[in-house]
């Protein structure tokens, strides 16, 4: 995976993480794009918890993989 910035993000998964209260913080994510460039891993930290999602280039929420 490469890490990008979250200004790096394409505009449709930037709609989908600026729509919802889980994402919050994202801004400050660490996140990663797939070497296919199809896919983004966002990681999200808050305290000591991290949370981690994967989207689409469409922003649509994907599973992660276990």
């Amino acid at each position: 995976h490469l890490r990008i910035m979250p200004e790096e993000l394409p505009e449709p998964v930037k709609r989908t993480l600026e729509s919802g209260t889980q994402y919050r913080g994202w801004e400050r994510a660490v996140i990663f794009k797939k070497e296919d460039g199809k896919q983004f891993i966002v990681e999200i930290t808050e305290g000591n918890k991290t949370e981690s999602f994967r989207f689409d280039t469409q922003g649509k929420p994907l599973p992660l993989d276990k």
